[in-house]
């Protein structure tokens, strides 16, 4: 029995170590530089064939898919377009992930647990392959979100300064976003690719807010429709819903600020009580017998 206890273990960890290996190659590689300008990743992806993780991942993948329902397949569809990711993860991608790990750490938890690991733990070393990619796009998603909320102030004054060199609006955000980099570059660039294509500038701008969840960027968008009905300057508009928008991510630093306090507060007094109270007991104590 200790034999197949071992032999079990060692498989886990061969597999886990072989999965680790075939994320980190490149199935590509050996394609000629020519043909590779043509693929994008998720056209790579399906050149090279399945990987080890499709293969181990896919089938268990399908079957949490199929358990978790169509609510949470809208969650994992926001959270894939939030994190950045749309373009080379599908939603069968990210329960596929879920599968592979479950597939790589369930075994090893059951060998744990015969050998006899407490439970508590065999429990959350079961939740880690579904709650960890959760919590990995949630994460990604939030860091994301911030970095568009930091960046977008400094996004429109630059902006506002092209457009007041003569550019449109359309090609000043065509020049500004290809020169700012990161994630608000990155999504506008998507709106102006949904504008190349045949969409209204109003609509890509909705579809802007959808993706990003960001309230900067609902703000931005709301004032910017404003002035376009209102027929205010829009060298003037940016400038405005710069300073707005600026003024807003202050007040929510504040507001993080001020709700920070009562927790670290909480935290110091879990912290600090428990052995404060056991010296003044021992101290009340000793001074009794004295």
């Amino acid at each position: 029995m200790a034999a197949l206890y071992a032999l079990m273990a060692a498989a886990a960890v061969v597999s886990g170590i072989a999965g680790v290996v075939a994320l980190r190659r490149d199935p590509l590689s050996g394609v000629a530089a020519d043909d590779l300008i043509i693929v994008t990743q998720r056209g790579r992806q399906q050149i090279a064939g399945p990987s080890l993780r499709d293969r181990l991942g896919g089938p268990v993948g399908r079957t949490l898919r199929a358990t978790f329902g169509a609510r949470a397949e809208r969650l994992a569809v926001d959270l894939i377009a939030r994190s950045g990711r749309s373009q080379a993860m599908s939603v069968q991608d990210f329960y596929t992930q879920q599968g592979y790990f479950v597939v790589v750490l369930w075994p090893l938890a059951a060998v744990l647990f015969l050998r006899g690991l407490s439970p508590l733990l065999v429990i959350g070393l079961l939740l880690v392959p579904i709650a960890g990619p959760w919590y990995h796009a949630w994460a990604t998603a939030a860091e994301r979100q911030d970095k568009i909320d930091q960046d977008l102030p400094d996004f429109l004054d630059v902006l506002s300064v092209v457009v007041s060199a003569g550019l449109g609006f359309q090609q000043a955000l065509e020049r500004v976003s290809a020169r700012f980099g990161g994630p608000l570059a990155e999504e506008l660039q998507v709106a102006l690719q949904q504008i190349s294509v045949g969409e209204t500038l109003r609509a890509s701008l909705r579809a802007l807010q959808q993706r990003t969840k960001s309230q900067s960027v609902d703000q931005f968008v709301t004032a910017l429709m404003q002035a376009e009905e209102l027929g205010a300057p829009l060298v003037y508009a940016l400038s405005q819903i710069a300073q707005d928008v600026r003024g807003e991510a202050a007040q929510a630093v504040k507001r993080r600020a001020a709700a920070a306090a009562p927790k670290a507060t909480v935290v110091t007094i879990l912290v600090l009580l428990p052995p404060t109270m056991a010296i003044m007991i021992y101290g009340v104590i000793t001074a009794i017998r004295g």
